[in-house]
């Protein structure tokens, strides 16, 4: 069986860090909100411990889609904490809201196999050869 520790170390230290900055996103999107519009489709927002992507409705005629202000938005929230996934349609949006955990959950598995790989193949690597 061949190895690709480059691989792995990728993987390891990528997720890592990914794991760390989806965290850090979570923790600070209890109290700010961060958004992004292009001025149409698509919409991005983190807020309230979850992440929303949003799209206007193009089957709706131009006057009666939602405007929204194209560019970046910060914003201080207050609420109460999402921490369910939400599929939402309307007349006018399309959203799905996903708690920020669930990747950061995903990447820090990730890391944490490839890390486990990494030892096991640092254990079957035989010292001395050369």
């Amino acid at each position: 069986m061949r190895s690709y520790p480059k691989l792995r170390k990728t993987i390891k230290w990528g997720g890592a860090a990914i794991t760390l900055l989806l965290v850090v996103i979570w923790a600070a999107s209890l109290r700010w909100q961060l958004g992004w519009a292009s001025g149409g489709n698509p919409i991005v927002i983190t807020g309230l411990l979850s992440v929303i992507f949003a799209y206007n409705r193009i089957d709706m005629p131009p006057e009666a889609n939602l405007q929204i202000q194209p560019g970046w938005s910060f914003v201080r929230i207050a609420g109460p904490p999402q921490w369910r996934v939400e599929h939402e349609r309307s007349p006018r949006l399309t959203s799905l809201s996903i708690v920020i955990l669930l990747p950061a959950a995903f990447t820090f598995s990730a890391s944490l196999i490839a890390c486990r790989l990494d030892v096991i193949a640092r254990r079957r690597a035989q010292p001395n050869l050369c």
